[in-house]
């Protein structure tokens, strides 16, 4: 089978692929089936992803013609991470819901926010 280009399909995979890093099984089985969705829609499979990837930087670059920024590192970032190392007796939903803002939130609502402050404040972490 011919490989396919994936440059034109390199948007959408940016945003899939670090969804894998996700703490929930469930989250990362959506996620490559996402993947496989895009994949599949620009005629290509894991082979070119593959190919893409390790293939020489002059010829396939999976990303976009306009730089991207690295967003600025969240200052609440650090006081979630703390908390979830310490021994501090979360309640599953607190600990899903700081999972889910750590591996999947890039600005906080003010709901958000304040939800985190929460948390941290009664379990003695610094505020978001």
């Amino acid at each position: 089978m011919a490989r396919h280009d994936i440059a034109s399909a390199a948007r959408k995979l940016a945003l899939l692929i670090p969804r894998l890093g996700s703490p929930f099984n469930g989250e990362q089985l959506a996620t490559v089936a996402a993947i496989e969705r895009v994949l599949k829609s620009n005629g290509s499979d894991w082979h070119d992803l593959a190919d893409a990837i390790t293939a020489d930087r002059r010829k396939v670059s999976l990303r976009t013609n306009s730089p991207r920024r690295k967003p600025a590192p969240a200052p609440w970032r650090p006081a979630i991470r703390a908390l979830l190392a310490s021994a501090a007796p979360l309640l599953l939903w607190e600990r899903q819901y700081c999972c889910q803002c750590l591996f999947n939130v890039q600005r906080l609502s003010s709901k958000q926010r304040r939800c985190l402050e929460d948390i941290l404040r009664q379990y003695g972490g610094r505020a978001a």
